[in-house]
């Protein structure tokens, strides 16, 4: 669905907001639903403000309401397709330095095990071509791996050389679900 900048509330809008955003009907007026499509309900502004006052009619004194008076985050219902989840055109990200500075302080990587020759983080570094999977690591290895299939594979094999003394820190997702996760990550060190 196209969407465009409605002229009386200026909002993003999709084609149906025009249909009740004429100002013939009632109109829409920053955003507000008003005149005849108020008194009739037919406005898709008219509905929506309708259907949040419940809503927040409803958690007023429901568990959103408790969490907000504690201080504890709100959770948000946001309903996301699950074939949409962790996907993306790419597996390769360059580490953020706001993440990098701190542990490399900490740390004082040696080497980048799987980066590019544009993001890597150490001096030392194998590249997709080098394919840090088949070469021994050793020192202390920054491991940012691609969060594709091969995943796993990279976790083995910081766990692998690790046992073989290299220290190895690693950013990968939280999947406590797979067998990776249980084999290698919950024995490692954290």
């Amino acid at each position: 669905m196209s969407r465009a900048i409605c002229p009386q509330c200026g909002r993003k809008v999709g084609p149906e907001h025009f249909a009740c955003c004429s100002g013939a009907a009632g109109g829409c007026v920053g955003g507000k639903a008003t005149g005849e499509a108020k008194r009739r309900g037919d406005s898709a502004h008219y509905r929506a403000m309708v259907a949040r006052r419940k809503d927040r009619k409803a958690n007023a004194s429901g568990e959103g309401a408790a969490m907000k008076r504690s201080g504890m985050a709100v959770p948000l219902h946001r309903v996301v397709r699950p074939e949409l989840r962790f996907k993306s055109a790419t597996n390769e990200w360059a580490t953020p330095d706001s993440l990098w500075q701190p542990l490399n302080a900490e740390f004082v990587f040696t080497l980048d095990v799987c980066s590019t020759d544009g993001n890597a983080k150490c001096v030392r570094h194998f590249t997709l071509a080098d394919d840090g999977l088949k070469q021994p690591w050793s020192g202390v290895c920054w491991m940012n791996p691609p969060y594709g299939t091969q995943l796993a594979k990279w976790v083995r094999k910081a766990y692998e050389e690790s046992q073989r003394g290299a220290l190895v820190v690693g950013l990968i997702p939280v999947r406590s679900n797979t067998s990776y996760w249980h084999e290698y990550v919950m024995r490692g060190e954290y």
